[in-house]
């Protein structure tokens, strides 16, 4: 039980701390102490009147603020238009670099393509070639449209470059051409934006709220206790994908609207929930699969290889029987006449099955081990009932008892 317990306590202390970290002011990281900007290049902030990451910016935006820079430094960027996306937006291939390297870009355009093929450039004009050619930097923005850094990072970089003075950015600018692709997945990334409209982003959170509340009450019912070994393991992740949602969406500009107010309860419900989850998982009976376990494996130390079978009734058991580490690993029942005759068990077959509550009805592979073959024990556990059958006859046993086998 102790295995279980650990990761159910984790995922409380990592609710508890992700809510200790929502209620914490973050520290702004400034962008530009690194030297002197030109003062003629605009800030992405001065455009967009917010700080770059501050919220999710749309491509107009994006574009707006890539023509402002461009067009206050030329002599260090240039922009080609370079085709439409399918939502008929006009992807970019932003060039920046040295005054000098700018001026000459067709002439390392065409350097940089003798390179590509040593069949027409011999090894010496190759070098000749890297020597006086600048290093090429791609930087591909925004090609997944739900990765939104980097969509906000492409503008901080752009303006970096296009307006620092500081040595190392213009020993770069001198040595480097660095080309940005910006809106190879510009309609992913228009949905993933879509999803921070207020009214989609409300929706959004009281439906994982009431999947995750769901989830959770299922977990508690007595019947599904290897899916509650599951969910306990994996607890922590799950509280940590979902408090995002619960904290970070839903968010009204009203505060204090009923629907805020209705909204607030979301993370306190499901965090409450959890809890109680957690002490019916823990405080309530478990199977007892280590046990049944270690009794299968002292059983097989003393059989011969192949002679026992293990069956486990329902067989999705599999999860807490291998956890344990069996010796002996499950089979699925053979219930069909035609594969058992053609794939009979082994001379003795164990059936691992579930028994709490109510005796539940005889399953089919219960019923055609009584038919096929002789009960010889049975062995309770907690919530469980190993049930021992052999097709030998019982003189057969007697002398596998004698021999030690």
């Amino acid at each position: 039980m102790m295995k279980f317990k650990i990761p159910l306590l984790a995922g409380i202390f990592c609710l508890a701390i992700t809510q200790f970290a929502f209620s914490q002011v973050e520290e702004t990281f400034d962008f530009y102490t690194r030297g002197d900007y030109r003062a003629s290049v605009p800030r992405p902030q001065s455009i967009l009147r917010y700080d770059v990451g501050d919220f999710h910016t749309t491509y107009a935006q994006m574009e707006q603020v890539m023509n402002s820079i461009a067009a206050a430094a030329p002599d260090r960027v240039k922009i080609y238009d370079i085709g439409l996306t399918n939502e008929h937006r006009m992807q970019h291939l932003v060039a920046i670099s040295s005054p000098e390297n700018i001026a000459r870009l067709d002439e390392i355009k065409a350097n940089i393509a003798r390179l590509a093929d040593p069949r027409k450039t011999s090894a010496s004009d190759a070098a000749l070639v890297v020597q006086n050619t600048p290093a090429i930097a791609w930087m591909a923005y925004a090609i997944h449209g739900n990765e939104s850094a980097s969509f906000e990072a492409m503008m901080q970089v752009m303006y970096q470059l296009a307006a620092s003075n500081e040595p190392a950015t213009l020993d770069i600018l001198k040595n480097v051409v660095t080309l940005m692709v910006i809106g190879t997945l510009i309609a992913t990334a228009a949905a993933w934006n879509a999803l921070q409209d207020r009214r989609l982003r409300t929706w959004w959170t009281w439906i994982v709220w009431a999947g995750f509340m769901g989830c959770t009450a299922a977990v508690m019912i007595p019947r599904a206790y290897s899916v509650k070994q599951f969910m306990s393991t994996g607890w922590p992740f799950v509280i940590l994908v979902v408090v995002w949602s619960l904290t970070d969406g839903g968010r009204d500009d009203d505060r204090q609207s009923p629907a805020a107010r209705l909204a607030r309860l979301r993370l306190p419900s499901a965090a409450a929930l959890s809890l109680i989850a957690a002490i019916v998982i823990v405080a309530a009976p478990r199977a007892d699969w280590r046990g049944v376990v270690a009794y299968l494996n002292t059983r097989a130390a003393a059989t011969a290889p192949g002679a026992l079978s293990v069956w486990l009734d329902p067989h999705w058991n599999s999860t807490p029987y291998d956890y344990y580490r069996p010796k002996i690993a499950a089979t699925a029942p053979l219930l069909s006449a035609g594969l058992a005759g053609r794939n009979a068990p082994a001379a003795d077959v164990c059936l691992v099955a579930e028994r709490f509550g109510k005796a539940p009805p005889t399953s089919p592979s219960e019923a055609w081990l009584d038919n096929h073959y002789r009960l010889v024990d049975v062995v309770p556990f907690a919530r469980l009932e190993l049930r021992c059958y052999t097709n030998r006859t019982a003189s057969t046993e007697e002398e596998i008892r004698r021999s030690g086998g």
